[in-house]
């Protein structure tokens, strides 16, 4: 699976230039039926600069990141791994059998930056196809966008989703596992998906 993030980590250039020009994403294929649509856990406040764009901080869940740029704040659970950079950043859990890209969309419309990701996906993942199709969704009361399906990254079959979310801009996730990833850490996933929060 390293190899699987490697190559993603890779990749993440190229979603920096679709942030810029347009729009890139997040989540577990089968986890998208399953995100909660609203949630009434908060996470902790306290934060401290970690660079530019995220500030962080911890609570008994994990360590809390507020993402100033995009207008939302996400708890990333305990063992898992958030690497920020500038408006984009990483997350993967220690396996790094699932990774989360987390990408500022430069679009100021969730239509825009849906348009802008269309062709993309297909850049990053081979034989990608939709089994959850596009449908809209809102988390902790931001309007957004979600669909998932299944491909292979380098000879490996991964399930992906996309989730775009309208906060201050579009912020994507595009999540990234392996059949095994998506199993382990669902439950993760599910936490950490209803831990996000507008600013």
């Amino acid at each position: 699976m390293r190899k699987l993030y490697t190559l993603l980590a890779l990749s993440l250039v190229m979603c920096t230039a679709i942030a810029c020009g347009g729009g890139m994403g997040t989540a577990p294929a089968n986890a998208n039926a399953n995100k909660p649509a609203t949630s009434n856990a908060a996470p902790a406040t306290n934060t401290a600069a970690t660079n530019t764009t995220a500030t962080a901080g911890t609570s008994d869940e994990g360590e809390l990141f507020s993402h100033q740029e995009g207008g939302l704040s996400f708890v990333v659970p305990k063992g898992w791994k958030f690497e920020p950079e500038g408006d984009q950043g990483v997350i993967t859990t220690p396996d790094e059998s699932l990774a989360i890209f987390v990408i500022v969309s430069s679009e100021d419309s969730l239509d825009a930056t849906v348009k802008a990701l269309d062709d993309e996906v297909g850049k990053i993942i081979q034989n990608a196809k939709v089994t959850n199709d596009a449908r809209q969704q809102d988390v902790n009361g931001m309007p957004g966008i979600a669909i998932g399906g299944t491909g292979v990254v380098e000879g490996e079959n991964v399930q992906w989703s996309v989730d775009i979310l309208q906060a201050k801009k579009p912020v994507i996730f595009l999540s990234v596992a392996n059949e095994e990833g998506n199993k382990k850490h669902f439950e993760g996933f599910k936490k950490f998906a209803s831990s996000i929060k507008k600013l």
